[in-house]
């Protein structure tokens, strides 16, 4: 189970709708990248994980009239450079 920090429940908090993306990385660093849209601000939540689950790290960003999909493009490739990978 990851341990979760203080952005996270703060993030989750909001009762939008959230598109979910995780990615278990050669190593076992865990992706975890969530995105909310509410026009016209898409918020992004990308946290990295040890393999059991401790927090490494966790980023909230918000911007302005991106689409979803686009969002999570540019998250994954976040996720990725955070991770080192």
């Amino acid at each position: 189970m990851r341990q979760r920090g203080l952005k996270f429940h703060q993030w989750t908090e909001r009762r939008l709708s959230a598109f979910r993306y995780s990615e278990i990385l050669p190593g076992g660093t865990q992706l975890d990248i969530r995105i909310h849209v509410s026009e016209p601000v898409t918020l992004i939540f990308v946290g990295i994980y040890t393999s059991d689950g401790s927090m490494v790290s966790e980023e909230t960003y918000a911007t302005l009239h991106v689409a979803h999909d686009e969002a999570l493009r540019w998250a994954i490739v976040q996720a990725h450079w955070m991770a080192g990978a």
